[in-house]
């Protein structure tokens, strides 16, 4: 079989206080996934500070039995953004978690990032699903990453029409943690393929699914635990909302690794956009203007039904 070699830039929350869930479960489809060759992860800031991420996605790796993957730590704070502005944007709380990092452990990621890229130009895909600062530091050390990358999988944007579903007009929050990253990466000329949250918002995981999980499980522990921690972020993102259906939360990231498995289940169109460095959003571009613009290849459609069986199908395996 002829695998994707990958390597995942991610903020990894797995339930801390204040963070979501669904990176950890996008590695864990990552590595549950045959197909890819998971070159190593990288920590960026986030969903939780970069060290306290690192920690987090260290616990993951010995859990999944993956301590081999190599994991490097990364930006522990955006190009220019104030974290405390977005936490009180988002509404979230104070990160809380591990301060330093283990001994012998620097923030070398970006480095890292171009070194791999390096070793094997036009062969690497990047899942790039949380903020870009990491990725924008590699651009900045090699002004030739942009080209040696074979592809990046961005979590980004909203959609022209917002996110069904959301009951928010909030900008994804990859972008608004840290613009100025997103922006310099897009138009680094790297190919970039990007997955908004008017189509992650589609996938849901509900406690059913959970159920099924556990059911399923291999009986090693993994699934029961991350059906632990998915149960408690459901909660929390079901607290106050309607009772007339299933409490769910929602699959951003997974929805990224799955069209790196499989392209199809996403239908794209080649669009135009731009960083709104002010407002933190990604936009659709109209008009003549070029100024800022990048070319990206956005996510307009999902056959949710398959992305679901998809991602329950690998995770349940693990």
């Amino acid at each position: 079989m002829t695998t994707v070699p990958i390597i995942i830039d991610t903020d990894p929350g797995l339930g801390e206080p204040g963070s979501v869930i669904d990176d950890g479960l996008a590695i864990a489809l990552a590595l549950a996934s045959p197909e890819l060759d998971v070159l190593g992860l990288t920590v960026v800031n986030g969903n939780v500070g970069a060290l306290t991420g690192y920690a987090l996605a260290h616990d993951l790796l010995e859990r999944l039995g993956r301590a081999d993957v190599p994991l490097r730590l990364g930006a522990t704070d955006p190009l220019r953004q104030d974290m405390a502005h977005v936490r009180e944007v988002f509404g979230s709380a104070e990160p809380t978690g591990t301060t330093s990092p283990p001994a012998g452990v620097t923030a070398d990621a970006a480095q890292w990032l171009v070194e791999q890229v390096s070793a094997q130009p036009g062969e690497i895909t990047l899942a790039a699903i949380g903020p870009l600062t990491n990725v924008a530091e590699a651009v900045r050390l090699d002004p030739g990453f942009a080209s040696k990358v074979a592809e990046v999988v961005v979590m980004a944007g909203n959609g022209p029409a917002g996110a069904p579903g959301t009951g928010t007009d909030l900008p994804d929050f990859n972008i608004f943690v840290d613009p100025e990253a997103a922006d310099l990466v897009l138009r680094s000329g790297a190919k970039i393929r990007s997955i908004g949250i008017d189509q992650t918002c589609r996938v849901r995981l509900t406690t059913q699914d959970v159920a099924s999980l556990r059911a399923r499980g291999s009986g090693d522990g993994v699934s029961a635990w991350l059906g632990d921690r998915v149960d408690a972020w459901i909660e929390r993102e079901s607290n106050g909302a309607s009772h007339d259906r299933e409490p769910f939360c929602l699959l951003h990231d997974p929805l990224v690794i799955a069209t790196i498995l499989r392209p199809e289940l996403c239908e794209f169109a080649d669009v135009e956009v731009a960083v709104d460095l002010g407002q933190g959003r990604l936009v659709q571009v109209t008009g003549e203007s070029t100024d800022g613009i990048a070319k990206v290849s956005a996510a307009v459609d999902t056959d949710v039904a398959a992305v679901h069986t998809l991602i329950l199908d690998r995770i349940a395996a693990l």
